[in-house]
């Protein structure tokens, strides 16, 4: 008789999900930033819409994620997608705008793509640990 065996996670569906979603996302982010730092323009700087979707990505991780390393890192992406931001509007001087926006896409770049790799490591430690049923 063949018995058919499944994964039990100690985990919710939510929070399994929205660990899924966070990698693509700080994934795609760090990618974006990234690829702005490559390919980094010399004239005006202004926030774009993928700036001000890390920025709503970012709140959205600092309100759902419960480590509080991980808050701290999306609370400070959060500030530099702001940065950004605001210096984009309040339309700062040239220099100062490319040294701010220097400063968030580095910044970006860096704790976003640590972030997916602590969303990898949590989700493969997750796996790894399964009950088998």
């Amino acid at each position: 008789m063949k018995v058919k065996k499944e994964i039990a996670l100690d985990t919710d569906a939510a929070s399994f999900t929205g660990a899924l979603l966070g990698i693509v996302g700080c994934t795609a982010f760090a990618a974006v930033g990234l690829w702005s730092l490559v390919n980094l323009r010399v004239g005006t700087f202004s926030a774009s819409w993928r700036d001000y979707l890390a920025a709503i990505f970012a709140l959205w991780a600092l309100a759902t994620v419960k480590e509080r390393t991980a808050r701290f890192a999306f609370a400070i992406c959060l500030v530099a997608e702001c940065v950004r931001i605001s210096a984009s509007l309040l339309r700062v001087s040239t220099d100062t705008n490319r040294l701010l926006f220097l400063w968030s896409s580095l910044t970006s770049v860096l704790l976003f793509g640590a972030m997916a790799a602590f969303l990898i490591g949590w989700l493969w430690k997750t796996l790894r640990h399964a009950k088998r049923t």
